[in-house]
């Protein structure tokens, strides 16, 4: 698991979180966001989606 950078919006803890929409667990969805301002990106429960997200966040827009 990557670790994620402070939120570049206020400096806050970041988490990863998921819900399950339906109850037979066909379809899922996660966050990666600010435990203090609520920032955060949306994406697809599963591996790639995870990494993705992961990789947005840390992401910053001074950075190459």
């Amino acid at each position: 698991k990557n670790k994620l950078k402070p939120c570049p919006l206020c400096g806050g803890e970041a988490e990863t979180n998921y819900t399950t929409v339906d109850p037979e667990n066909k379809f899922t969805y996660g966050w990666v966001g600010c435990q203090k301002c609520h920032l955060f990106i949306n994406y697809k429960n599963n591996l790639r989606g995870l990494e993705q997200a992961h990789k947005a966040w840390n992401r910053r827009y001074n950075e190459k």
